[in-house]
């Protein structure tokens, strides 16, 4: 069976259209016309439905209604895409039409023809059928309500954290991480960084999806999750739409770390995995959408990817999070819609593509670690902060002081606890260093068997380290050999010193872990 050729159709009214009612029934050789309603696409149906077999034409329903041909072709072309209407068996000439079954069905129920004209009714097969219901609001979309007021929630949690003075508030509110308070609360949130991922927290790519950096991330990610959030959970589908969610906020987290270790947030990477998956459905589904809407949704897809791509190149803006998450959204809304007819196995196959996915985002954060220049910068920053300047701070009131003083007046006591801190530094160094420098303890022996062959660094960072080690060590063994500072164990220690500060000079250490860091955040 061949479709029709339905001249110059376009998108119809779904909604009440007072120019095309019918006040009163038309009659034609002594044929009762039928019940019009005011809604043309019930109007034809109701016309097929009443119209003898091969009478219910597109011209024959022009001359009854006074609608436009142009506008009748419309009306059928739509109601043709529904799967509510089929070519009459019977055909005297000029092509005629006939409810199908679904329709008959429909239009035989209690309030059948106003439950399917509202939108309540939806053909399983028939794109168009789900795209009325979706425009007019009558399928529910729970999960993505549930997304919205779960960041905001968080987001208000974050203002109460922030709340002891109006200044840190204010902060928090006007994107100002670099507040003390503002950042450490974003981490708490579940900011997602490079340090996070290394000690463990291998859910924060997840986690980072409801964290925002201030009041206007918030609002557009908010208003972006309300609007194509819901219209994406109408069109696939709860489940599938759950399964895009948690897929493009995981590889969009990844590959924000992956690049920009630093830090990132925002539900920006599952919402572009939305707009990602919206482009699939459309070029997978166009072929059975109504002329006109098809121009319309044509057009509304590339200025959503067009607008998802300026937006993806400002500035504190993750690009790399946001092609991930349009990936991730993409590859789902393919596969999905590919294998919707497999039963079980097209669930299989889901489930299949999402593990590929979550080994995805792992892979490409413990290849950049040690391929991705930011990560050395990240590196070095980390060892400042977390070993040089309290390493600095503990020599300069504890150690010298000590190690200047005559053995027989140190007390025993104090010797103890600069041993133990110095062992304690040597233990904190090597962890850092096996924490920097190789796969991520969590991964285990996996990681090490996974990703131990890639080239690591061997630069300024690990040259830092290894001489905080050894300053370490010579201290350790003066201080515990009970002896009086000589002159060649003074070289030797100062040498030492002179080693480190070297090391961390010529790493230009703080002027690159300020100038790759920028804010602290990237928002996504």
């Amino acid at each position: 069976m061949t479709e029709p050729e339905i001249p110059v159709p376009s998108f119809p009214s779904v909604v009440r259209n007072k120019e095309i009612m019918a006040k009163e029934p038309l009659e034609e050789e002594g044929v009762p016309g039928p019940v019009y309603s005011d809604n043309s696409q019930l109007f034809f149906l109701e016309f097929c439905q009443n119209e003898p077999p091969g009478h219910a034409t597109l011209a024959q329903f022009a001359r009854r209604s006074g609608l436009s041909l142009p506008k009748v072709a419309e009306t059928a072309d739509w109601l043709w895409q529904e799967g509510m209407i089929q070519r009459s068996p019977i055909q005297t000439g000029e092509v005629a039409f006939t409810p199908t079954p679904h329709a008959l069905a429909i239009l035989s129920r209690a309030n059948g023809p106003e439950d399917w004209v509202a939108g309540k009714i939806v053909h399983p097969d028939k794109p168009a059928s789900r795209i009325r219901a979706s425009l007019q609001g009558k399928i529910p979309a729970p999960l993505s309500n549930l997304l919205l007021w779960a960041n905001i929630l968080v987001f208000a949690y974050g203002g109460y954290l922030c709340s002891q003075s109006w200044d840190t508030f204010w902060h928090y509110l006007a994107m100002e991480d670099s507040d003390a308070v503002v950042k450490q609360t974003l981490l708490t949130l579940g900011l997602i960084t490079g340090r996070g991922w290394e000690e463990g927290g291998w859910w924060l790519p997840l986690q980072s999806a409801f964290v925002h950096i201030g009041a206007l991330h918030i609002l557009f990610n908010g208003s972006a999750l309300w609007s194509i959030g819901r219209h994406i959970e109408r069109m696939f589908g709860p489940g599938p739409f759950l399964v895009m969610f948690l897929c493009s906020a995981w590889l969009g987290g990844c590959f924000a770390v992956a690049w920009y270790p630093f830090g990132s947030a925002g539900a920006s990477t599952a919402i572009s995995g939305f707009i990602a998956a919206d482009s699939v459905w459309f070029l997978m589904k166009r072929k059975e959408l109504p002329r006109k809407i098809r121009r319309l949704w044509q057009t509304q897809v590339m200025v959503n990817l067009g607008l998802l791509a300026m937006i993806s190149f400002a500035a504190r803006v993750s690009t790399a999070g946001h092609a991930g998450g349009a990936l991730a959204g993409a590859l789902i809304a393919w596969v999905w819609l590919a294998s919707a007819s497999w039963g079980i196995w097209g669930g299989m196959a889901l489930l299949g593509l999402s593990l590929l996915i979550g080994a995805a985002g792992v892979v490409a954060i413990e290849a950049a670690r040690p391929l991705n220049p930011k990560w050395q910068s990240y590196r070095l920053m980390e060892i400042h902060n977390r070993f040089i300047r309290p390493l600095g701070e503990r020599e300069n009131e504890t150690l010298i002081p000590m190690m200047n003083t005559h053995p027989a007046l140190r007390k025993e006591d104090q010797v103890k606890e600069a041993l133990l801190n110095i062992q304690s530094s040597i233990r904190e160094a090597q962890t850092l260093e096996e924490t920097l420098f190789q796969p991520s303890p969590f991964l285990g022996e996996m990681g090490k068997h996974l990703f131990g062959g890639l080239p690591r660094e061997d630069g300024p960072g690990r040259e830092i380290l290894d001489a905080a080690i050894s300053l370490l060590e010579e201290e350790r063994d003066f201080i515990d050999s009970r002896l009086r500072l000589s002159q060649d164990s003074f070289q030797r220690i100062e040498k030492g010193r002179k080693r480190l500060r070297e090391a961390v000079k010529n790493a230009s250490l703080k002027e690159m872990a300020e100038t790759n860091m920028e804010k602290h955040g990237k928002n996504d």
